[in-house]
């Protein structure tokens, strides 16, 4: 039988009343799969929720948490790849995936779209996004319902964006210089939305900070007719390198023979492997036998769990 929870708390973390709706659904893919409806984007999301291995069994500690857009793609392969490098010793962390609950093909790519990207002039042939709606959601409906649901420890908060989720995390960054996260995963961000506005972005924050308290993985693949990826993302992390910013670390990667496709799963791998080391020390000497299985490029194809889809249909 689905549970349901209706949410409607005052939490001071936030600071913020918290309004939605959070439905439980079965289901044999990830630990729990929430159908959650957001006030603020008037849409439902299907949120993935993946614990360490031995969560139940230490309810006393807390765990280092990361929040992943786009968890449409290939989220059972991610979970199991995960599940497998944590079993090799990196640190337990829990995932928390981002997906949409209508999985019709033009309707996902509108959803981004809207929830990714902001308003802008000069990329008339895109839908004009709600960025902002789509970030109170996270602030003020899903990481509140999730941290008070899961031992979380709230100083080790981690926000991976590929893509178009790329570029919506380095807007937070840089113009809404949001501090909710200690650690960043980026993958072959859209760092040339609306004219390469991400250099912008920078630039004001610079003029006004020394300081970028940020544990940044970012990586890009060099296949194929990238340079809208590959050519911006270069120059991007060179200027900022040369900000010389205070707390600020940076691990930078070309997936050398992926195209933009292929690269979020690695990425995704690679990036926890350098955010949470292992007692293996696989990120700084990646054992092949070990690392090679799971570092498989996969194709990005949106895709529920055959469970999720019965349950929809």
């Amino acid at each position: 039988m689905n549970q349901t929870v209706v949410i409607f708390s005052f939490l001071l973390f936030f600071s913020f009343p918290v309004f939605g709706q959070v439905e439980l659904i079965p289901n044999s893919s990830v630990d729990s799969l929430y159908k959650v409806h957001s006030e603020f984007t008037n849409d439902d999301y299907a949120i993935y929720v993946d614990l360490p291995p031995d969560y139940l069994n230490k309810r006393n500690l807390q765990y280092p948490i990361v929040y992943h857009f786009d968890a449409d793609f290939e989220i059972e392969t991610q979970i199991r790849k995960i599940d497998s490098l944590q079993t090799l010793g990196i640190a337990p962390v829990i995932m928390v995936g981002i997906g949409y609950w209508n999985q019709e093909e033009d309707y996902h790519k509108y959803t981004r779209r809207r929830d990714f990207l902001l308003r802008s002039e000069v990329e008339k042939d895109y839908f004009q996004g709600e960025a902002e709606n789509f970030w109170k959601f996270m602030e003020q409906e899903l990481m509140p319902f999730v941290e008070q649901k899961y031992a979380v420890d709230t100083l080790q908060r981690t926000l991976c964006g590929y893509s178009f989720g790329g570029f919506f995390t380095t807007y937070l960054l840089f113009q809404k210089q949001v501090k909710h996260f200690s650690n960043i995963i980026l993958i072959s961000p859209s760092i040339w939305w609306a004219e390469n506005i991400c250099f912008q972005y920078e630039e004001e924050y610079a003029l006004k900070n020394n300081s970028f308290p940020f544990k940044i993985y970012s990586c890009v693949g060099n296949k194929g007719d990238e340079y809208w990826q590959f050519d911006l993302w270069r120059p991007f992390w060179g200027q900022i390198e040369l900000r010389n910013y205070d707390d600020f670390q940076l691990q930078k990667e070309v997936l050398d023979s992926l195209e933009h496709e292929e690269v979020f799963t690695p990425g995704l791998l690679n990036g926890l492997t350098y955010l949470f080391p292992t007692s293996f020390e696989l990120y700084l000497n990646p054992t092949p036998s070990i690392l090679t299985p799971l570092l498989q490029p996969i194709r990005v194809t949106p895709r529920f769990p055959k469970k999720y889809l019965e349950l929809k249909n």
